[in-house]
């Protein structure tokens, strides 16, 4: 079952009230039918009943199966629903693909679609594989397939599975497959597997070794901070390490945003250490925006360590949405000319929301260009050809020569 589907599956029955002894006793009937089990008031009971009948019933039962899905399908999703459709899976995926199409309701099959593909993977993991791939870009469940696909080849050690992730060519299939196996190899075998794994890639694979050092270095930092910051000793300077800083940090961040920024500006000077500092930082305020913007204010305009440069706009920006006038003094603390005229000009259309008066004598005095004042005072959203020819960094995506990390949400945008 995929992870997705296994959460909802314990909410749903976190809801359900205790077991009554009665219900225990009547969920041992030797003569059980699915419409009795079905009606069975208790839902544990209820569930107990039907994962006792379901295995003991072979392909002569997805008529009356495919009946009962038809007719709870459309209700609200129940841990039943998940059980009545991998028996289906379990007999014919291809029957229990059309249940999810004509029985289930669209709302609920992000909750059942992993289970299939398991099921399917079991029983014919090519077809499988084939209807997954053929899925990318357009199933909106893609990526529940495909990480339900790759779980289920790794339990029956398939040696489909690394030639499948390979050929999938550099992507985001290709990371969320390779993500999914280091998380199941981790959770088997532990991190040493993982590690071995990974530095037994080919170094003529140059994309494919570096994407999956990267994100095994986010894994490794998840499972523990001090781990990745070890993975990234080992391999941030090797030929296969580019975007891992990055990733070590916004992993650790999201843990303790303090201790990634720290760790981030012990690195040795230069793009690497910048991306972590940004990357550090900018997960940090999205997890506990107080405490980073508290850190910062700390330092003052006039005391932020050089090292700190490439995350000053991040601050400087959400400062701008709380408080345009106190953002002044940090915005004219950047240090990249572009970045600090485009942050300035930003700051000037949201003051003159709040003060037009004020914000327009600002204008009148301030360094910026005709162009960029026109571009405040206009309203709407702005060029995106601005946006870009005035960033001093774009921290999505690191430059590795090979396959870059999943780009982060932007930054959020009061305009």
């Amino acid at each position: 079952m995929s992870k997705l589907a296994l959460a909802l599956l314990l909410l749903l029955l976190a809801g359900c009230p205790p077991r009554s002894e009665t219900s225990a006793e009547s969920a041992a009937q030797p003569s059980d039918t699915l419409a009795a089990a079905l009606d069975e008031p208790d839902p544990f009971a209820r569930l107990s009943r039907l994962g006792d009948l379901l295995p003991a019933m072979g392909p002569e039962a997805l008529p009356e199966v495919r009946g009962a899905i038809r007719e709870i399908g459309r209700d609200v999703p129940s841990p039943e629903l998940v059980l009545l459709v991998r028996f289906v899976a379990m007999q014919d995926p291809a029957a229990a693909m059309d249940a999810l199409q004509k029985d289930v309701s669209p709302v609920y099959r992000p909750l059942l679609i992993g289970p299939v593909v398991e099921e399917w993977a079991k029983r014919d993991p090519e077809a499988a594989i084939a209807s997954v791939r053929a899925g990318m870009g357009s199933d909106p469940y893609s990526a529940i397939s495909e990480i339900a696909l790759v779980r289920s080849l790794f339990e029956q050690q398939s040696d489909d599975l690394l030639i499948y992730i390979q050929g999938l060519g550099q992507g985001f299939e290709r990371q969320r497959a390779v993500r999914a196996y280091l998380d199941a190899l981790i959770d088997r075998d532990g991190p040493p597997a993982a590690i071995h794994f990974a530095e037994a890639i080919p170094d003529g694979d140059r994309q494919y070794k570096i994407a999956v050092y990267w994100i095994l270095g986010t894994e490794l930092t998840r499972a523990d901070p001090q781990a990745g910051a070890a993975w990234c000793a080992k391999h941030c300077d090797g030929p296969f390490g580019s975007g891992l800083a990055d990733a070590v940090a916004r992993a650790w961040a999201v843990q303790d945003g303090r201790a990634a920024l720290e760790w981030a500006a012990t690195l040795p000077e230069g793009t690497q250490r910048e991306g972590a500092v940004h990357e550090a930082y900018r997960n940090w305020i999205r997890a506990d925006r107080d405490g980073a913007m508290a850190w910062v204010a700390e330092q003052g305009p006039d005391g932020v360590p050089p090292w700190f440069q490439v995350a000053l706009p991040t601050y400087a920006e959400y400062l701008s949405m709380r408080d345009p006038v106190a953002a002044l003094p940090w915005l004219e603390q950047i240090a990249h000319e572009p970045t600090r005229e485009y942050a300035l000009m930003r700051n000037a259309r949201r003051w003159r929301r709040v003060d037009e008066a004020a914000a327009e004598a600002w204008l009148a005095e301030s360094p910026l260009s005709d162009e960029l004042r026109e571009m405040a005072r206009k309203q709407g959203p702005l060029p995106g050809a601005a946006r870009a020819a005035a960033a001093g960094r774009d921290a999505g995506a690191p430059g590795n020569g090979g396959e870059s990390p999943e780009a982060p949400a932007p930054e959020p945008d009061a305009e």
